[in-house]
């Protein structure tokens, strides 16, 4: 992971202190204005405004029939959509199909009369047959071919392409890949392969047809009610959701699946389906991945006071997904990096997704945003799930560590970019995605319960759910539901939260005066984005713990001008003052306290949050010989929670190499920490701290056969900084191993020691490699082959066709595809350098090159030799 440490000191320094009396200021103004200027956000706004989308028509319902042509890629559909104008008669209709070859238009069914229609490839606009009133239902049908392979391609951070449907090794030609067939609807894709009115706003029930090979599963949403096999070795398996969802979270998914069964016991005492679908290799990991679904469900469920609210629960991993995974209604798509071993989840498991994409089934599917601009709604809320999870089953650490790590990406991305969580300004919905929605929304949620307290938050939560079922909902909707259960006008808090940009920065100081035996603590408060968007001040209610001698003076104040003052009579000067006690105000605070206190603050602090914000403070007001400071960090280094164990070595890399001299024994003993990351930061530092003289080879050897990948892996890379030659032998007995970590420690080792014969180990790591490692096992590969006694070999006994299938697979990465290119140029570059010796190797590489280039289209060869020398 990032060095932690550092990390926090770059998101938390902020503005001093300063009001009417003379208060020392603990960062220089230029300071501040560093970091305003550094905000790369555009004073004026955005100059598309985007409401939600106007509703001619309300759907009721589809029946869609599908069928695949895997050679072509093409989705052979029939539709039937059912509809009633929202509230003005009808005499036109616009559907939405993108990229279609539209067959027939008619009402009712296939027999029914042939409807007059315009077709853009976008949108089909359809003249009806009488107009229609608000109270009569219209049923067209659409007889179709969708090619979404033959679109041109958008897309975003999260959602990567925008096809809508995706064909995966269609004609089986991949050993290492499954073919598969599956969906992305969101944001708007769900139209590239069935025709609908594509729009948040809109809701409908479905039944889908699917008729595939006998040997596939298929998967939907809702239940399957109906498989029957067909004559021609095909089976159709009929799925159906009879309650009312988004049209983009509509799904399906064809492949060869294992599928694990299991449970949920709902309050009435009936079992609901769930179940998991994941690759045959993946049978015996299925309840280790998936297993406490269950749990989630009834523990959501209870604690929105709504039990959930759908008729299953199916989730399933698809290969080559295009987003982190994805809320389709009762059946979840995850992508397959997800899919994981019991070995490999030592390391690192994904079960916050699990519980993030199960939330949205109350927030997001149960209750959708109405429009783009609303995404939090969806977003925020599922984010804060996992949070909630966290708290319920791994306790206040962890969730305290996930709140902490939401807030410091919000701060990253805060950079170059703040905007409004709700904004109705944006270039493309797509822009929507991003650290704000998610991660912002989920802090500020966790803020507003801090605020009105855990019964009216989540009695407001219910009310929401409950007014807007089955329905869709913008901002002001919840606002209200906050504002009737808690009897507040909550305007203020949604205003500067939910619909400003920015966040505040708040300096405090705290003063005593003996003679009047009065405290007093100075708040000044700055806006985040005060210089090009002008002054804007928060209201910030804050909680107060101020610890003496006779005990604690819990307080509670409010932060609403430039500059507040806020006085206690007290008798004594207090120990120290612990500022918004649960850290989770989502902005910076610096305060000046001393280290004494600082240290006085982290003893008493109970949680992860209080005790590294106290840690962070101690370190910043320390001064460089101070004994204090050094003093704290043998407890960080026992602490119970593991991040803090990974900040406390932190800081003994922060200390002189005389200081550190003396960590080295209790370091060493972390070696044998129960948590794996703990243990590949402690090899890490033994390895590479100069005041440890031991690091010999029979002290790593030991750590190369741990439980944990990546304490093996890190133990591999100790290895071979410490001795080159012998590293390859480690990385002999290691090349096995199926694991990420390891296959990347175990090339870079052959990369850089260029044993003969691992040619062969480099073809199956770039082969077998999920698409996010890929890229680096292609520039690892070529590293090998540039070494002098690969390259002399390149063209004879070293054949690079496997570099060249890369670059011509259009349906590769356009990532790894230029990066198999970059290394057979690179392998060029180096052969022409060394022309009197590489002179076969460098005809040879000439060839390929001129024998890719035939092989790609033209504004292939445009695009991926533009750079070329």
């Amino acid at each position: 992971m990032k060095n932690l440490f550092l990390v926090c000191l770059a998101l938390f320094f902020i503005v001093g202190c300063k009001s009417k009396k003379q208060v020392t200021t603990t960062i220089p103004e230029e300071t501040l204005n560093q970091y305003l200027e550094q905000i790369q956000v555009s004073p004026e706004k955005k100059p598309i405004y985007h409401p939600s989308e106007k509703k001619l028509w309300q759907l009721e319902h589809m029946n869609l029939e599908v069928k695949f042509d895997w050679k072509k890629q093409y989705v052979l559909g029939k539709a039937q959509i059912s509809m009633h104008p929202h509230f003005y008669a009808q005499k036109t209709l616009i559907i939405d199909a993108v990229g279609f070859d539209v067959h027939k238009v008619s009402l009712r069914d296939q027999n029914g009369a042939s409807l007059v229609y315009n077709y853009d490839s976008l949108q089909l606009h359809i003249t009806l047959d009488k107009t229609y009133q608000k109270d009569e239902t219209l049923t067209i049908y659409i007889d179709y071919t969708a090619k979404p392979n033959e679109l041109k391609v958008g897309g975003s951070d999260a959602i990567s392409e925008d096809k809508g449907l995706y064909f995966i090794d269609p004609l089986d030609e991949d050993p290492e890949k499954p073919s598969q067939i599956w969906t992305q609807g969101e944001t708007q894709a769900s139209s590239k392969w069935f025709p609908t009115i594509d729009a948040p706003n809109q809701k409908m029930t479905q039944q889908i047809s699917i008729t595939v090979e006998d040997k596939y599963q298929t998967l939907s949403n809702g239940l399957l009610i109906r498989s029957s096999k067909n004559t021609d070795g095909t089976r159709t398996d009929v799925w159906k959701q009879d309650l009312k969802h988004v049209p983009y979270l509509v799904m399906i998914a064809v492949g060869e699946y294992y599928v694990e069964k299991d449970s949920w016991q709902k309050k009435d005492g009936s079992a609901m389906l769930v179940d998991y679908y994941v690759e045959p290799a993946y049978k015996d990991d299925a309840m280790a991945i998936f297993g406490n679904t269950p749990e989630m469900l009834t523990f959501y469920s209870d604690l929105l006071g709504l039990e959930y609210p759908w008729q299953k629960y199916s989730q399933i991993f698809v290969r080559d997904f295009v987003s982190g995974a994805m809320e389709n209604t009762t059946a979840v798509i995850h992508g397959d990096f997800i899919q994981q071993t019991k070995r490999e989840m030592i390391d690192r498991n994904y079960e916050f997704i699990v519980a993030h994409e199960l939330f949205h089934h109350w927030f997001g599917d149960y209750v959708t945003c109405e429009s783009w601009a609303n995404l939090p709604l969806n977003e925020s809320f599922a984010t804060y799930g996992e949070y909630l999870w966290e708290q319920y089953k791994y306790g206040q650490d962890a969730a305290d560590y996930k709140f902490d790590s939401d807030l410091r990406d919000y701060f990253e991305e805060s950079q170059t970019k703040q905007e409004p969580l709700i904004r109705y300004y944006y270039g493309d919905k797509e822009d929507m995605f991003d650290n704000h929605s998610y991660e912002k929304g989920g802090c500020i949620l966790h803020m507003l319960r801090g605020y009105i307290g855990d019964k009216a938050f989540f009695t407001a939560l219910n009310l929401y759910l409950k007014n807007k079922a089955y329905n869709t909902a913008e901002v002001h909707d919840l606002r209200m539901a906050f504002e009737e259960v808690s009897g507040e006008d909550l305007n203020w808090f949604f205003d500067q939260w939910f619909l400003k940009a920015g966040h505040p920065m708040v300096g405090v100081e705290y003063q005593y005066d003996s003679t009047k035996q009065t405290y007093t603590i100075f708040t000044e408060q700055r806006y985040s984005l005060a210089e090009s968007q002008g002054e804007f001040l928060y209201r910030i209610p804050v909680k107060l713990n101020i610890h003496t001698k006779a005990g604690i003076q819990n307080q509670d104040i409010t932060l609403t001008q430039g500059l507040d003052t806020f006085s206690f009579a007290m008798s004594e000067p207090p120990i120290f003052t612990d500022f918004d006690t649960e850290k989770s105000l989502v902005g910076v605070v610096q305060e000046n306290k001393s280290l004494e206190a600082w240290i006085e603050n982290y003893k008493h602090s109970k949680t992860f949050l209080p005790k590294q914000h106290s840690i962070i403070g101690a370190y910043r007001a320390k001064n460089e010989d101070s004994l204090a400071f050094v003093g704290l960090i043998p407890n960080i280094l026992k602490e119970d929670f593991w991040a803090l164990r990974l900040l406390g070595m932190d800081l003994v890399s922060t200390l002189d190499s005389s200081s550190q001299v003396s960590f080295t024994s209790q370091i060493k003993t972390l070696l044998s920490d129960p948590n794996s990351k703990v243990r590949a930061k402690a090899i890490r530092w033994m390895g590479s701290n100069q005041s440890f003289t031991g690091a010999d080879l029979s002290f790593f050897e030991p750590l190369t056969s741990d439980s944990s990948y990546l304490v093996m892996a890190t133990a591999l890379g100790q290895i071979h900084k410490l001795d080159e030659s012998k590293s390859t032998d480690f990385a002999n007995q290691m090349q096995g191993e199926d694991n990420p970590n390891v296959r990347y420690q175990v090339a870079r080792v052959f990369a850089d020691n260029a044993p003969e014969g691992k040619l062969e180990y480099f073809k199956n790591y770039i082969s077998s490699a999920s698409k996010y490692e890929k890229t680096t096992a292609v520039i690892l590969t070529e590293d090998y082959l540039k070494k002098p006694a690969l390259i002399s070999q390149v063209g004879s006994a070293v054949k690079l066709d496997f570099l060249a299938d890369l670059v011509t697979n259009t349906s590769t990465s356009e990532s790894v595809r230029m990066q198999a290119l970059d290394a057979i140029l690179g392998i060029e570059k180096k052969a022409e350098q060394n022309q009197e010796e590489l002179e076969s190797t460098n005809s040879y590489v000439k060839q390929l090159i001129t024998q890719i280039k035939s092989s790609l289209s033209q504004d292939d060869v445009q695009l991926m030799f533009s750079n070329e020398e």
